[in-house]
C-alpha cells in the first residue's frame, strides 16, 4: 500500500500543469503571429488586423488560465479523495478485524523496515498470551471467546503509550512493541496491563462477568540482540517461563 502524495506530490501535478499551460499559451501566440503552423484553426487570425489578433490572443490566454484553474481545483479534490481512500484501505489491510489492533501484516511491514534500517536502540517487546483461553472457548463458547479477545485488546490499548504498537499475533497471543523505552519502562507497562486485567472483569453475552488473566514475556534490545526475530525469541522464552511457573505473571 502507498500514499499517492508520497509517490506523486501535489506540487509535481501543479508544476506539470503550469508548464503545460504556459507552453500551450506560447504556442497559441506563435501560431497567431504566424511563426509556426501549430493549430490550423487559429490560422485565419493572422489575416486580421493586429488589434483583432491581440483580442483573440488575450481571450484565448484568459480562457486557458481559467480552465487550468478549474483543472487544478478538480485535481486537488480528486487527490484528497484518493488519499483518504488509500489510507482507509491500508488501515483495513493492516488491522485485525476482530480486535481493531494491528495484525500480522502490519508486523511484517515493521519487520521489513527493521531489516532495512536495523533494530532500533531502546526497543522493547512484550509478548502477551491469554491464560486458559481454550478452556474459556470450551466453557463459554467462541462468541464469548471473541469478547474476551476484544476485552484484552482494549486493555492493552488503554494502558500502553501512543507511540507503542499493539498487535494481535495470532489466536490469543498479542505483541506490544515499545519504542524509545528502557527495561524499567517495559516492566512498568506490563505491570500496569496485568493489574488492569486483574481488576477489570469482562462481561459476557449472558451478563456473566469474570476476570481474564494473561502471562507476559519481555525482551529488550541490547548488545546480544541484533534483529527482531532474536528479540522475539527471547520474549517468547520469557513467556514460556511465565506460563510454566503459574501464569498470570511477568517474566523478563
Amino acid at each position: 500500500m502507498f500514499d499517492l502524495y508520497d509517490t506523486y506530490p501535489k506540487r509535481v501535478f501543479y508544476v506539470s500543469l503550469f508548464n503545460t499551460t504556459t507552453l500551450f499559451i506560447g504556442l497559441i501566440y506563435l501560431t497567431v503571429i504566424g511563426k509556426i503552423n501549430y493549430a490550423p484553426a487559429l490560422q485565419p487570425y493572422v489575416t486580421f488586423s493586429i488589434d483583432i489578433q491581440n483580442f483573440y490572443l488575450v481571450h484565448s490566454s484568459i480562457y486557458m488560465v481559467f480552465y487550468s484553474a478549474l483543472i487544478i481545483a478538480a485535481l486537488s479534490i480528486l487527490l484528497e479523495s484518493w488519499n483518504k481512500k488509500t489510507k482507509h484501505i491500508e488501515r483495513l489491510y493492516l488491522t485485525d478485524s476482530l480486535t481493531d489492533v494491528l495484525n500480522r501484516r502490519a508486523l511484517d511491514k515493521i519487520k521489513n523496515e527493521m531489516i532495512i534500517n536495523g533494530l532500533p536502540q531502546d526497543y522493547g517487546l512484550i509478548v502477551i498470551d491469554v491464560d486458559n483461553f481454550k478452556h474459556i472457548n470450551d466453557q463459554y463458547g467462541h462468541f464469548n471467546g471473541d469478547l474476551v479477545l476484544k476485552h484484552v485488546a482494549q486493555i492493552l490499548k488503554d494502558n500502553s503509550r501512543v507511540s507503542d504498537s499493539v498487535i494481535r499475533y495470532g489466536g490469543e497471543e498479542f505483541l506490544l512493541l515499545l519504542k524509545n523505552t528502557n527495561k524499567e519502562d517495559c516492566y512498568h507497562i506490563a505491570t500496569r496491563i496485568l493489574k488492569a486485567l486483574n481488576q477489570t472483569p469482562v462481561c459476557l453475552d449472558k451478563k456473566q462477568e469474570f476476570i481474564v488473566t494473561a502471562s507476559f514475556g519481555i525482551a529488550y534490545s541490547d548488545d546480544q540482540v541484533f534483529d527482531f526475530d532474536s528479540l522475539f525469541k527471547v520474549a517468547d522464552q520469557q513467556l514460556y517461563l511465565a506460563k510454566s511457573s503459574g501464569k498470570n505473571k511477568i517474566c523478563m
